[in-house]
């Protein structure tokens, strides 16, 4: 198998797996994923340093529970924004252009997403939010962003060096 081959199959694969993590992380019922929130809330409250705004920011979201809202969320946003990244370099090895790269991954996005929130109306203690569906397409275009950012970031540099080579 040579090395392209090689590249779009691992991909493949990766991909594959974020979307099973995705769906694994939507069929925990409401008790299972209220013990992750609280796992990942140990693992912010210890690590959010001394910060005086953070820690008052942090105080306020505790006693009103909002907290937990926020780290659903958040994860919402992280998970589909790793789901485009990986989508668009899986699409650039399959041949895909840059641009039929970018649509076509966000389509995975936000078609993942409503297939997420569909999946999550027959768990138990869950609820399909279309809000939850715009805050997938926002993690996405963030996404999107990292992408358009790294690649441009990337032709610069191979711009600049060519420019010293010719000199």
């Amino acid at each position: 198998m040579n090395r392209i081959k090689k590249r779009t199959l691992l991909m493949g694969l990766i991909c594959l797996a974020w979307l099973l993590v995705i769906f694994l992380f939507s069929a925990m019922n409401s008790s299972n994923s209220s013990n992750l929130t609280e796992i990942v809330l140990d693992i912010v409250s210890y690590t959010r340093g001394n910060n005086p705004f953070i820690n008052e920011l942090f105080i306020k979201l505790t006693e009103n529970h909002s907290i937990f809202y926020v780290i659903r969320k958040i994860a919402h946003l992280f998970v589909f924004c790793i789901l485009q990244i990986i989508s668009f370099i899986l699409l650039r090895t399959l041949g895909f252009s840059f641009f039929k790269s970018t649509v076509y991954s966000m389509l995975i996005v936000i078609g993942y997403a409503c297939t997420d929130e569909f999946h999550q109306l027959f768990v138990s203690g869950r609820s399909g939010q279309l809000s939850d569906v715009f805050i997938d397409t926002i993690g996405g275009s963030i996404g999107l962003s990292i992408v358009l950012a790294t690649t441009l970031t990337i032709q610069t540099v191979k711009k600049s060096l060519l420019f010293f080579v010719k000199k």
